[in-house]
């Protein structure tokens, strides 16, 4: 940059766009209605779809034959057959 005299003073200018540089200290854009919804409706499916899905899980592995506090380590069909 070069300095442009007024009186006493000296004020930079800028000489090409390099010299233009965009302060990275802003404030964060505050979310939309629409993105508050997605992340409301989001937090929602996971609060009431995780611990189902976690529960179904917990009845078929040890259906399926893996049940390690019982020391059964694999899968089988002993249940099935």
């Amino acid at each position: 940059m070069r300095s442009k005299q007024n009186g006493s003073a000296a004020t930079p200018v800028a000489t090409n766009s390099a010299d233009r540089r965009v302060s990275t200290l802003t404030a964060p854009e505050t979310p939309t209605n629409d993105q508050r919804a997605w992340r409301v409706m989001t937090g929602l499916l996971l609060l009431f779809c995780l611990p189902i899905a976690l529960g179904l899980i917990g009845i078929l592995l040890p259906a399926a034959g893996f049940f390690p506090a019982l020391g059964r380590h694999q899968f089988n069909n002993d249940a099935i057959a």
